[in-house]
């Protein structure tokens, strides 16, 4: 057994190790020029800048921040799109910086590059170079070198030129990734922490520790903060491997003992098994023991039954013998009766005779009846005819037909005159509708195409009235423009293309072009109107009262029309006036039809009484000569009925002979029959049991032996004698109850295997793989036996050895069960071995059990001390600047998931002296709650096993803290970071700058002189005392002093 180990705290610091970041060197970052500024390398480094309006906005602060704090591998970068896309809003952009010269265009890329060295040893410089690409997928890569390797030259392009060119030279050690420089550079702990309100991208907002004037962190994002920045996240990684470990050992036991346990229930499955086929062998020698007297018993009962049957056909024959003699009597009785034939042959003529007497009388009662019906056709026919004669006595059918003929030519002309008034109305009627709804009279059809396009038009004649002496002659000059049509000028061109389709229709355009055609209109309302007209009086002028002459075409034209050519209201009074004519004349006309239809009736009936008068003669004469043939046929129906009578009788008194003597010879038959059928004591029934008591002999002799085969007895009488020894009953019963016994015995054996039968082939047995057929028919064969078994229909007639009727279950517990004493032993051997490995396992992992507790405790220690020293570090602090004492009270809980580390919390109390402790939850203000953020960090950061070196950037820390916060907490830090080696970047606006420049390492003043400028000028520095050796080093590099040079004068477009 290992014991407890002591807890060991070891960080690993990675590549650059306790170095401090000495000099930083920006090429295309944002507006920065590329000369190289110095840092401290313990103490407080304020950053502040003077933009092109007042104070430090637009000056860059915030992103030479973000380049150092990306540098150095601040976990807060990977956050909003990733890294490498946030880092990408780093370089150059010619918009952010509102620029409008297109020779300064965005940056494809750029270098953020970084000196790290211990004062003490110049010449162990590490140099860091980030390349950051604004198209790539990868975005960030990073490389090193040991030595010192900035760039130098005059012109931003110069650096930029040599910064390329050295990027490519920098060969000596692998390319890092975005997600691999970290780790790989400074270790698994932070090297850096800051707040900086937006990284790169306002989607990457600040969410770490030192976010200011947030609220307070949940208890396990504050107490992961702590770890973190302490650098204790691999204790808490060791941990949960160590757990993941004890899991694993716990598992690997658990595991033996199911794996034991499972053997041991499968192994205990087999021990039943094998106790289930012992029980069956015994079972299976009882129902051997009761087979073979069951065997033992048939043989002798079936020997003694074949000796009772060959006594019983002995009788039976000697009974056959006398039957014969009896029939043989009565057989000769029946030979001396006459023979059936010759009766046969008398009755069959009298029979024929017969047949021949009853057709002839049949024949003529036929004969009868067919003339009786005619004779009552006949009487029925002449009366008919005389009722339908008396209809029109003494008129003859030539003149019938000539009175009919008549009567149906006026009944068809009336008819005639209807439809055709019906027709002349529908017409008028249509006609009617039309003309009301302004598209009746010559022209209807052009101005219902009209009307269907859409075109308002009337009909000229319609616009007109006439009166007076004068209309017939108006209407002698309007007829030849009866078709002529009105419409409005704006529907000229329309009524043109649908007249084309009308050819003959005249069309005439009225003069107003504001008004529509309507109804109304009259030859006085319209210029054109009356000019058509005027037009047509001159050139036609009457000839006579209703008649117009035009001289120029020699042109007559008579007018006085019925219904009136003009003046529609008139027209259709006309028109109504006709129709109440048709309808008045159509309704005289219906009224006289049904007489004329009478008549017409009357002319049929008179035809067909003419002909009934003709037909009667004929049809009188026939009936006479019908009523005389049925006096001839009354005499001959009389002597065929006598005849039939007459040898009906001679066939029956055939027949009764014939009857008698088959009477007798039937008689003699059955008595024969009796003899020979009778079911008990009859010829037949003898012979039938004789065959029947030969055949059971015969076979019973069979049965006999196969029992003796079967019980393979050689001595039937020695068997015998050794039953009765035995005092056993030697019957039917006691044979069926050794044969039941037996088969009970097996169903029993059968049924204690029965549940194992469906078992798969175990692979350990030789031949399993091609077993799958054999072993399906081990089972059913075992089954089918069980069945036989089970049967209630099975008799006590299996004469089988015992070996042959239990050769499934034989076989089935050979197969199963050959080696089952062998196998018992093996298991009880085997279980004996096993329980002495699981002791030993259980010892073994009881061991480990403890070993790995105690390295998990360890790592628990580490954490937990870990919180002791930031608690007793921050309550210095506190102490420093006058804040009460804070207890971070940490504790931690246990998921119950292996894969998942311990969750740590912190509860922070402020604990004011005399007071009630203060939750963190609901903090004094904000002022404190931001102190505390920020020396918490501090704290932190110090307490990891080595601090020389690490960052803590603060941005716009003047505005989040009021001026003697910001200067207490200043002086504090500063205590700190020299006392740890610490860098603390301090950035505020150049208002706040003289409440921090008393604690400050050094200064830096980030400088636009100009909103138009494209770059920042080369900022201004004040750095403390420093040592010799590092500026030599560092001094080829750096442009120290305020210089005067405006820096676009060197800037050049890349």
């Amino acid at each position: 057994m290992t014991g407890p180990t002591l807890p060991i705290d070891i960080d690993d610091l990675g590549i650059v190790g306790p170095r401090s970041l000495r000099a930083m060197q920006l090429i295309r970052i944002g507006r920065h020029p590329g000369t190289a500024v110095l840092i401290p390398a313990r103490g407080i480094w304020v950053v502040s800048g003077r933009g092109p309006e007042a104070g430090s906005n637009g000056a860059g602060k915030t992103v030479l921040l973000g380049a150092i704090s990306l540098h150095n591998g601040d976990p807060q970068w990977n956050g909003g799109q990733g890294t490498g896309p946030n880092a990408a809003r780093l370089l150059f952009d010619h918009n952010r910086a509102r620029v409008g010269d297109a020779r300064f265009a965005d940056a494809p890329h750029g270098y953020i590059a970084g000196v790290y060295l211990h004062d003490s040893a110049p010449d162990d410089a590490i140099t860091v170079w980030m390349r950051i690409e604004r198209h790539s997928s990868t975005h960030v890569q990073v490389r090193w070198r040991h030595g010192i390797h900035l760039v130098r030259g005059t012109t931003e392009e110069e650096r930029f030129h040599q910064a390329n060119n050295l990027w490519g030279d920098l060969r000596d050690n692998d390319s890092l990734s975005v997600t691999t420089y970290s780790a790989a550079l400074f270790g698994k702990a932070p090297r850096c922490i800051a707040y900086i309100r937006a990284r790169g991208s306002e989607e990457n907002q600040d969410r770490g520790l030192l976010a200011l004037g947030q609220r307070p962190f949940r208890p396990a994002d504050l107490a992961t903060q702590v770890i973190t920045l302490s650098g204790k996240l691999q204790a808490v990684d060791n941990e949960r491997e160590f757990r993941k470990d004890l899991d694993a050992n716990e598992t690997r036991l658990a595991s033996k003992k199911e794996t034991y346990r499972i053997q041991y229930q499968r192994e205990e499955k087999e021990l039943l098994e094998i106790k289930a086929r012992n029980g069956a062998r015994e079972l299976l020698t009882q129902a051997r023991e009761s087979w073979e007297t069951y065997l033992t018993l048939g043989a002798i009962l079936a020997h003694e039954r074949s000796e009772e049957l060959t006594r019983n056909l002995t009788a039976i024959e000697n009974k056959v013998e006398d039957k014969k003699l009896q029939i043989a009597e009565e057989e000769k009785k029946a030979a001396e009766l006459p023979r059936s034939e010759t009766l046969q042959a008398e009755i069959g003529k009298a029979k024929r005779a017969k047949s021949d007497a009853e057709r002839s009388r049949d024949e003529l009662l036929r004969q009868q009846g067919e003339a009786e019906g005619k004779r009552k056709t006949c009487e029925q026919q002449i009366a008919n005819l005389r009722k339908t004669a008396a209809i029109a006595p003494g008129l003859d059918v030539p003149s019938a037909e000539t009175q009919l003929i008549e009567a149906e030519q006026k009944y068809r002309v009336a008819q005639r005159r209807v439809e055709k008034l019906q027709e002349s109305l529908d017409e008028a009627t249509i006609r009617l509708q039309d003309l009301t709804s302004g598209r009746g009279g010559p022209a209807g059809g052009a101005i219902k195409a009209l009307d269907a396009e859409g075109v308002t038009a009337t009909a000229i004649t319609d616009l007109i009235s006439l009166i007076g002496d004068s209309r017939a002659q108006w209407e002698a000059r309007l007829s030849p423009y009866a078709k002529a049509i009105v419409v409005a000028p704006k529907d000229h061109q329309r009524a043109r293309s649908v007249l084309a389709n009308h050819p003959g229709t005249p069309l005439l355009v009225h003069g107003d072009p504001q008004r529509p055609v309507a109804g109304s209109v009259t030859p006085q309302a319209d210029e054109n109107i009356v000019q058509f007209l005027e037009e047509l009086e001159r050139r036609m002028p009457p000839d006579g009262s209703t008649w117009v002459l035009d001289g120029s075409l020699k042109l007559e034209i008579p007018g006085g029309y019925e219904v009136p050519l003009t003046d529609r209201p008139a027209q259709i009074r006309a028109l109504q006036r006709h129709i109440d004519d048709l309808k008045a004349e159509r309704e005289l006309v219906e009224s006289l039809l049904p007489d004329e239809e009478q008549v017409h009736q009357a002319a049929k009936d008179s035809l067909d009484a003419a002909k009934a008068a003709a037909a009667i003669p004929a049809i009188e004469t026939e009936l006479e000569n019908i009523r005389a043939h049925e006096r001839q046929l009354l005499d001959a129906v009389e002597g065929a009925k006598n005849v039939a009578d007459e040898t009906g009788k001679k066939l029956h008194a055939a027949e009764l002979k014939f009857k008698d003597l088959e009477k007798d010879r039937r008689e003699l038959r059955i008595v024969i029959e009796k003899l020979k059928s009778s079911d008990e004591v009859g010829l037949g029934s003898l012979l039938q049991k004789a065959a029947a008591t030969r055949e059971q002999r015969r076979i019973n002799k069979e049965v006999t032996e196969t029992w003796k085969q079967a019980s393979e007895i050689i001595d039937l009488g020695s068997a015998q004698a050794e039953i009765a020894g035995k005092g056993i009953i030697l019957d039917d019963l006691t044979r069926d109850t050794c044969f039941r016994e037996a088969r009970t015995q097996l169903r029993r054996a059968i049924e204690k295997l029965i549940d194992k039968a469906n078992r798969e082939p175990d692979a350990s047995t030789p031949g399993a793989a091609n077993a799958d057929e054999f072993h399906a028919d081990l089972n059913a064969n075992l089954y089918n036996l069980h069945a036989w078994c089970d049967d209630p229909r099975e008799t006590s007639n299996s004469i089988r050895p015992f070996d042959a009727v239990a050769v499934p279950l034989l076989a089935w517990l050979t197969w199963h069960g050959a080696e089952d004493d062998t196998r018992k032993s093996q298991i009880d051997d085997k279980r004996q071995a096993e329980e002495g490995e699981i002791a030993a396992a259980e010892k073994q992992a009881a061991e480990t059990r403890l070993w790995i507790q105690s390295q998990r405790e360890n790592q628990i220690a580490i954490i937990t001390r870990s919180f002791d020293n930031v608690e007793k570090k921050l309550n210095e602090l506190l102490k420093s600047v006058n804040q009460d004492p804070i207890a971070l009270r940490p504790k931690h809980i246990d998921l119950g998931d292996p894969g998942q580390p311990l969750r740590w919390e912190l509860h922070p109390q402020w604990q004011p002296p005399g007071a009630k402790p203060v939750e963190y939850s609901n903090p004094p203000n904000t002022a404190e709650l931001i102190i505390l953020h920020t020396l918490l960090a501090t704290a932190s950061l110090v307490a990891a096993t080595n601090p020389q070196g690490r960052m803590l950037v603060l941005d716009e820390s003047g505005n989040n803290l009021d001026g003697p916060n910001l200067s207490r907490v200043a002086s504090v830090l500063r205590q700190v970071a020299e006392k740890y080696g610490l860098t603390i970047v301090l950035a505020c606006q150049d208002l706040y700058t003289d409440r921090v420049a008393h604690h400050a390492a050094a200064m830096i003043q980030l400088l636009r002189p100009s909103a138009q400028a494209p770059l920042n000028a080369p900022p201004a520095v004040s750095h403390g005392s420093e040592n010799p050796a590092v500026l030599d080093a560092l001094m080829p590099y750096l442009g120290l002093g305020r210089p005067d040079s405006d820096p676009a004068d060197s800037a050049q477009p890349a």
